[in-house]
């Protein structure tokens, strides 16, 4: 059925190799533009499920307790530098944490609320957010 559609590119008429004729402008526009929605769809969701295969299988959450965020905003040495992150993030006061998010542009990321005033099950899921914020500024 797919080599079927392939082969049939004028929605069900066959495409005649035979013909010793060149193909009207107009036709070759159609036939073009036919290729290059089916091709760019194609591409697209493979593009789409690649990623989402990759994040689903090797993509792990960053754990809060082995997180650090940076002191010193911007840090003198962010992407994937050898300079490390020098404050715990479980042990980091709230306005370190929403300095940071701040920094990072980031400026409802725990609801309304401050984190000063989020429950702690909402507070452990904003941690996480964090987390992989300081990951990715690390470049981790």
């Amino acid at each position: 059925a797919i080599l079927h559609f392939f082969i049939c590119a004028d929605f069900g008429m066959p495409v005649d190799f035979s013909v010793t004729e060149a193909p009207a402008v107009c036709e070759f526009l159609q036939k073009l533009l036919l290729m290059l929605i089916v091709w760019i769809t194609f591409l697209f969701s493979i593009d789409t499920i690649c990623h989402r295969l990759a994040k689903k299988i090797w993509s792990f959450p960053v754990p809060v307790d082995s997180a650090f965020i940076p002191s010193k905003l911007p840090h003198p040495n962010p992407m994937g530098g050898a300079i490390p992150f020098d404050i715990p993030l479980t042990k980091a006061s709230d306005d370190q944490v929403e300095s940071f998010m701040k920094f990072r542009g980031e400026t409802n990321w725990c609801g309304d609320k401050s984190l000063n005033n989020v429950k702690d099950e909402d507070r452990s899921e904003a941690l996480r957010k964090v987390a992989i914020y300081a990951a990715e500024y690390k470049g981790v």
